[in-house]
């Protein structure tokens, strides 16, 4: 994609938000937002360092800008990149409304994944993750090492909150942990998790209970 098929996908006015989030403060290495842009997307394109950036503003004819001061220009970008993600989404193509009945709760999608580190020892770590799905922004995140395993309990959950996560998600500590935040899950639950009973002690089994089930269920 050249930077002319990228102006087009833009959202009117990002250049002035570009200013107004305060990504640009100062016209001085970095001079305009699609510059800045260019350099934000090659960083985020792949396995790039902050020293490939820098050679790549260079070589790209945008300026001569050091490692460490495009780290700190990127850092800043946080709410202009949230404005572009809101307001890329208002195209008609792509339309995110809540139903009604979801206005209540705070959506949350959440899942993990293994991250890279970048430079020459490539270290694995992973990367916690919590989107809001009507807005496409991300709600909460955290990285960890190896060892720490999927869990709810790797966020801060609220009143209000609808956890949507797959299965590995679906055990008695992260269901708990959402239940004490106050918060409400659509979880994956693994056959032969965990054993659930009724109030009367009685074990139950989904399958046989799913079968009883109409188009909608009370509690």
């Amino acid at each position: 994609m050249d930077t002319n098929d990228l102006v087009k996908l833009l959202p009117s006015g990002y250049e002035q938000a570009c200013f107004e989030k305060k990504a640009i403060t100062r016209k001085r290495t970095i001079k305009n937002p699609l510059d800045l842009l260019r350099l934000i997307l090659f960083y985020l394109s792949g396995n790039k360092s902050l020293i490939d950036v820098s050679q790549f503003a260079l070589i790209s004819g945008i300026d001569k800008i050091s490692d460490v001061g495009f780290m700190k220009r990127f850092v800043k970008c946080k709410y202009w990149i949230i404005w572009l993600t809101q307001h890329i989404l208002l195209n008609p193509v792509i339309q995110y409304k809540k139903p009604e009945w979801l206005k209540p709760y705070w959506v949350l999608a959440i899942d993990a994944s293994d991250i890279v580190e970048k430079g020459a020892v490539k270290k694995l770590w992973h990367l916690h993750y919590a989107v809001d799905i009507f807005s496409l922004t991300c709600s909460q995140f955290k990285i960890t090492r190896q060892s720490t395993g999927e869990s709810l309990k790797n966020f801060t959950l609220t009143k209000g909150c609808l956890v949507i996560a797959d299965r590995a998600y679906g055990t008695i500590k992260s269901i708990e942990h959402c239940l004490a935040s106050g918060g409400d899950f659509i979880i994956q639950i693994k056959n032969k998790a965990f054993n659930i009973y009724d109030a009367s002690g009685r074990k139950l089994v989904f399958a046989d209970w799913l079968r009883t089930v109409g188009e909608t269920a009370e509690e």
